[in-house]
């Protein structure tokens, strides 16, 4: 496992983008789905919506669990999340892999679990230049585990404008109930939060860490995978400004719905036409200094705050001021 790669951000801040935009490199392995592979082997995770408690399991119970979740990727389908590999993975080839495994270590589980992953794809073994790309949202927290897993990673980490990708998180929960109704705040808030905290913690401890800003990705692409390509120690290729999947063009996961089939900014500033006050008063209290430190332009906020917002229940309503007036303390 030479130099892997790990992107990290938080839910719809880019990250599916960033990593298919480098799924056609020569050089690389990119891994078409989020693994999760530390929610899958009993650690603790906190990012609110891969939340797990800690668990002790034996090294068989872990790779039965990492399995597993291929299993549910495998039937998974569904345009708005990471679901794009359905019917693609020979479990059977995978399971024989590894489980002859030999690990004494969660280290030795992730990279026999990303022979796995290559054989479960391609059918044959992983050859030996290609270095690994995987992403999961809730990997920003496990940068350190990583770490010390693979001295010599590499770690982007995209970060999306926080008004911008409130909306999207507020769009996607919609989407994942089904419901045009405004959506209960709390994991929304508590995905930005604790992707925030992160971001600040390790990008200041590790040196191989490089923030990349959603909004330069989509205006200025060549020049960003540039710098991406740099920042990796891979040859630039003109393929690293087209994201695909399987050789072929992915189309992304927007929560508008609409497709491409190479970047495109026509959805960048699409969320000043859907932000509601409340959500410009979010961003404005919590992370004035995440707008501040990454060059965002700060909204006015509005005074209908306390006024139910555009399909807000009473439910919600008061779930949602209830927990914003504790939180706002913390």
């Amino acid at each position: 496992m030479h130099k892997p790669i790990f992107i990290l951000g938080c839910s719809k801040s880019g990250t599916s983008l960033l990593r298919n935009l480098l799924d056609g490199h020569p050089d690389l392995f990119v891994i078409p789905t989020e693994t999760h592979f530390f929610q899958n082997t009993g650690y603790w995770v906190n990012y609110s919506f891969r939340r797990s408690k800690p668990g002790t399991l034996s090294s068989d119970e872990k790779k039965e669990r990492l399995l597993n979740w291929i299993s549910v990727v495998n039937q998974a389908e569904d345009s708005v999340s990471d679901s794009f590999s359905a019917n693609r993975w020979n479990l059977a080839l995978m399971r024989e892999v590894l489980t002859r495994a030999r690990v004494a270590s969660d280290k030795d589980l992730m990279d026999a679990y990303f022979h796995a992953l290559y054989a479960g794809l391609f059918g044959s073994q992983l050859p030996d230049h290609l270095r690994i790309v995987e992403k999961s949202v809730e990997n920003a927290e496990f940068a350190f585990e990583l770490l010390k897993f693979y001295p010599d990673a590499k770690f982007l980490h995209i970060i999306r404008n926080p008004y911008s990708n409130l909306v999207a998180l507020r769009k996607y929960a919609q989407h994942v109930r089904r419901s045009k109704k405004f959506p209960y705040l709390k994991n929304i808030l508590f995905a930005l939060y604790n992707s925030y905290y992160y971001l600040y913690k390790n990008s200041r401890v590790i040196s191989a860490y490089k923030i990349i800003r959603y909004e330069d990705l989509l205006t200025n692409p060549e020049n960003t995978m540039r710098q991406v390509a740099d920042f990796l120690e891979i040859t630039y290729h003109d393929s690293l400004l087209t994201p695909t999947m399987f050789s072929e063009k992915w189309q992304g996961n927007s929560t508008s719905r609409i497709k491409f089939d190479s970047i495109s900014k026509i959805n960048m500033d699409r969320w000043k036409k859907e932000i509601t006050s409340l959500e410009i008063w979010i961003v404005n209290h919590f992370f004035d200094f995440v707008l501040h430190d990454y060059g965002y332009e700060r909204q006015a906020t509005k005074k209908n705050i306390f006024w139910p917002q555009k399909k807000e229940t009473t439910k919600t309503y008061l779930q949602n001021r209830i927990f914003l007036k504790i939180f706002r303390n913390f």
